[in-house]
């Protein structure tokens, strides 16, 4: 018997045509887009709402919150949400900030 699972990814990215190749591809591969936002506010209220499995997470996004500051400090603690970092840029400033948590680029 088949699973029909499918992972429910969240895409957070503030550039349009990269969000939507983005989520081209995640359905390409059999999975779900759950939601696409641009701004780490929206997203962690998409995230209490839908509880994505899995987060594809710009880090450098518009608003007053980072993705970094997102994926760190702002996710639910009860929940096992996986999220990667997506770096569209080599900003020295947001590569050395995810170094320090422990991300690879």
């Amino acid at each position: 018997m088949m699973n029909t699972y499918s992972l429910n990814v969240l895409i957070v990215e503030d550039d349009l045509s990269f969000s939507i190749e983005l989520g081209m591809l995640v359905e390409e591969i059999g999975y779900q887009v759950a939601g696409r936002v641009d701004n780490a506010e929206e997203a962690q209220a998409l995230i209490e709402q839908k509880v994505p499995d899995f987060i594809l997470l710009d880090i450098d996004l518009k608003g007053k919150m980072t993705g970094l500051e997102l994926g760190e400090a702002q996710l639910p603690t009860s929940t096992t949400v996986q999220n990667d970092r997506l770096f569209g840029q080599t900003d020295q400033r947001f590569l050395a900030e995810s170094g320090d948590r422990n991300s690879c680029p």
